[in-house]
């Protein structure tokens, strides 16, 4: 039964998660029994000795969704129960990064992320939930790059916003070099590098900074800079 609701959930997540109003239900319950409830999801286990097996992989995928899509729902249903409970700075970010993976290079589901967070932007100003949302739209445009739902001005644009708010934050040089990277015509991209190591020289992020530079420059041979987003861990 548990696992049949969840499958519910995940199967209209864009429908009713994504952008859905407060419910009653959330304004009824207290943010401590939804906190609960986001709890209490659980996320299947993988049994790699099935992972030849389509139709294991498949209930697996259907189910993870399912759970993802439940703690989506529950996270929005906390803010609207206490739009300041500590863990919204917490659940918030964690939801639009499942939500910007799943949607992807969907033009509908991004154009409903990209309002939702340009909500709490709105909303949240100069504080720390506007900061998640500028990085998660940031992020959005960024998983959604060569589709037309994301040209790099968009990109270029989001990560600078994120940078002018928060230019202290350690996502920004790791924006700034996921940018460059991955963004950025390679013929641009030893100054774009040089931009990134000139304002975080400190950084743990740029630490390989100078040899990729050094690489572009001397061999133009790039190669892959390893560094974890803040958010997703990727």
């Amino acid at each position: 039964m548990r696992t049949a609701s969840l499958a519910c959930c995940a199967a209209a997540l864009f429908a009713v998660v994504l952008l859905a109003p407060p419910s009653a239900l959330a304004q009824r319950r207290s943010a401590e029994t939804i906190l609960a409830d986001y709890e209490r999801v659980e996320f299947p286990k993988y049994d790699r000795e099935k992972r030849s097996d389509p139709e294991y992989r498949a209930a697996y995928d259907e189910e993870y969704s399912a759970a993802v899509a439940a703690q989506c729902e529950l996270a929005l249903q906390l803010y609207a129960a206490d739009p300041n409970h500590e863990k919204n700075a917490e659940l918030l970010p964690r939801r639009w990064a499942s939500l910007a993976n799943i949607a992807a290079k969907d033009a509908e589901k991004i154009a409903e992320l990209l309002d939702e967070l340009e909500g709490f932007i709105a909303k949240d100003a100069k504080g720390e939930l506007a900061a998640s949302a500028l990085y998660a739209k940031a992020q959005t445009y960024m998983r959604a790059a060569g589709s037309e739902n994301a040209e790099r001005k968009d990109i270029v644009a989001a990560v600078n916003a994120f940078v002018e708010h928060s230019p202290k934050d350690d996502r920004a040089p790791r924006l700034l070099l996921t940018l460059a990277q991955r963004h950025t015509p390679a013929d641009e991209q030893a100054e774009a590098y040089r931009s990134v190591l000139k304002a975080y020289p400190d950084n743990r992020a740029t630490r390989y900074t100078k040899g990729k530079i050094r690489q572009i420059e001397e061999y133009g041979k790039p190669f892959q800079l390893e560094f974890h987003e803040a958010i997703t861990g990727e």
